[in-house]
């Protein structure tokens, strides 16, 4: 799942900047992981052991684009405010 998170932010971060709407890229996306987990839910995990974690990589993709998404705007808006009170 980290794996996924890791390559999730990269490719979130930028199928958002080619569409220019961050927002529905981050809807669409936990709105899939929350699909997927439900699934992985109802699935045992020695059963299907590679598409578990097939899923769970997939998962992790859902999960870490938006957040590091999420993250990284709302960082720059503090250390925006947060440089500027101190410069001031």
């Amino acid at each position: 799942m980290e794996m996924g998170q890791l390559i999730g932010v990269i490719g979130i971060g930028y199928v958002s900047d080619r569409l220019k709407n961050r927002p529905l890229v981050i809807t669409c996306s936990l709105l899939g992981a929350v699909v997927l987990f439900f699934t992985l839910s109802f699935m045992k995990s020695n059963e299907y052991v590679l598409l578990y974690t097939f899923l769970l990589f997939v998962g992790g993709l859902f999960v870490g684009g938006p957040g590091g998404l999420i993250v990284g705007a709302l960082s720059s808006d503090l250390v925006k405010k947060n440089l500027n009170d101190f410069f001031l």
